[in-house]
């Protein structure tokens, strides 16, 4: 028997009451609900760890549950480089070269 602090299944349940799920996302969240159950259970935690746990992963992503997954955060545009920098002040002073 493995410890609880090794468990995939509560720290599934824990992200998944803090995601805004909504009804349309309850058959993805069960499934992964399930994964993390069956890999708990397996008698072959390398077994479980190549074959399912990709599995969840996936899962997870689709309910953008991973880092990886969640939309970006919009970021300031970047600066302009010195190139173009420099392409702009050239267009101005030598017009149509």
């Amino acid at each position: 028997m493995r410890d609880a602090d090794e468990l995939l299944s509560p720290a599934i349940a824990e992200t998944l009451a803090a995601l805004d799920l909504k009804p349309e996302d309850a058959a993805a969240a069960r499934l992964a609900e399930v994964l993390a159950v069956t890999i708990d259970r397996a008698r072959s935690q390398e077994w479980a760890a190549r074959w399912l746990a990709p599995e969840l992963l996936r899962v997870l992503a689709a309910l953008e549950a991973t880092p990886a997954s969640r939309p970006q955060q919009e970021q300031a545009p970047a600066a302009p480089s010195g190139l173009n920098q420099f392409r702009s002040v050239h267009r101005k002073t030598f017009p149509g070269a």
